[in-house]
């Protein structure tokens, strides 16, 4: 572009700017009641994941998740983030 200098600000300290801490991410919870939802109106499990780019299996263990669960602990954990570990094995 014909510029031999260009003014830039540089950071000296480390302001934990990611972007991961700006993305806000859906608990498992509350993605389970869309899909269940998207469900209801009439979409295939194979539409959603096609659209969403992930496996059957994913959204079938998505839809799956609570089955077993009390509705009590559902309410306690319908706005925390859940492992995808505890998740996988919660929808066995």
């Amino acid at each position: 572009m014909g510029v031999r200098e260009a003014k830039c600000l540089l950071s000296t300290d480390d302001e934990a700017y990611t972007y991961n801490r700006h993305v806000n991410h859906i608990p498992a919870i509350a993605r389970h009641f869309m899909l269940l939802e998207a469900l209801k109106t009439g979409l295939t499990e194979e539409r959603i994941a096609t659209a969403l780019d992930v496996s059957l299996e994913s959204i079938r263990i998505r839809r799956d998740l609570l089955h077993g669960i009390c509705p009590e602990v559902v309410q306690i954990l319908i706005d925390k983030s859940i492992s995808r570990k505890c998740s996988a094995s919660c929808a066995k």
